[in-house]
């Protein structure tokens, strides 16, 4: 049976299709609950991902195997679901931009992740859960976003920057605040309740007012 971090969870369920590379990818395994297409990128799940109705136990997975297949994944992608540099909402903005700036602030991000809140503070390793599950479905809504150009500058200049210059200047707490800020207003603005409850394929789009509320 599986046991602690993922017991309950889709790394533990027999229709999480840990058992082969072919049909992963950097979001995850695929999932093959109610004949679902394996490898559909509607189907990607992270292993901690929080089961669905359709939650089976696998009895023969451990979380060493868990773990096991997860290192499989990032030798072939270069990600660990859950516990890696990736910064979705930075990542958006820096390939929609395209400017120095932002790459120079993943960069900022990506070492603040590393160095300082994969540590063992509890309200770190707190903020890591819930933005890994989180973030990659906000990133989703933004990309496919008729305003995404307007949405990655207000992003850019009203937070990315702002928190990149509070951890420059080992201002911790302040910067994960600000940030966390961005990450609750953009939840509320794209509707993003629910990890089951996301729609991939039909997201909502930002009008102007909302726009404007990314400005502190």
């Amino acid at each position: 049976m599986a046991r602690g971090e993922y017991d309950g969870m889709c790394g533990s369920c027999v229709h999480y299709k840990i058992n082969d590379l072919r049909g992963a990818y950097k979001d995850g395994y695929g999932c093959d609950y109610q004949g679902r297409i394996f490898g559909s990128s509607n189907y990607k799940r992270f292993a901690f991902d929080d089961s669905c109705r359709g939650y089976k136990k696998d009895y023969s997975r451990s979380d060493k195997d868990i773990e096991k297949a997860l290192k499989a994944l990032d030798s072939r992608y270069g990600y660990r679901p859950g516990k890696s540099t990736w910064w979705y909402i930075v990542t958006f903005v820096a390939d929609i931009l395209n400017t120095d700036i932002a790459d120079e602030c993943f960069i900022t991000f990506a070492e603040f992740r590393s160095e300082i809140l994969e540590g063992k503070i509890i309200k770190y390793a707190a903020f890591l859960v819930e933005y890994d599950m989180y973030g990659r479905l906000i990133a989703n809504s933004l990309y496919q976003d008729e305003q995404k150009e307007i949405v990655a500058r207000e992003l850019l200049t009203n937070y990315i920057i702002p928190t990149c210059n509070l951890i420059n200047e080992e201002k911790y707490d302040e910067a994960l605040n600000l940030y966390t800020e961005m990450f609750e207003k953009l939840k509320e603005m794209y509707n993003i309740t629910t990890i089951k409850d996301y729609d991939f394929a039909n997201t909502s789009s930002l009008d102007k007012d909302q726009i404007s509320k990314l400005t502190r």
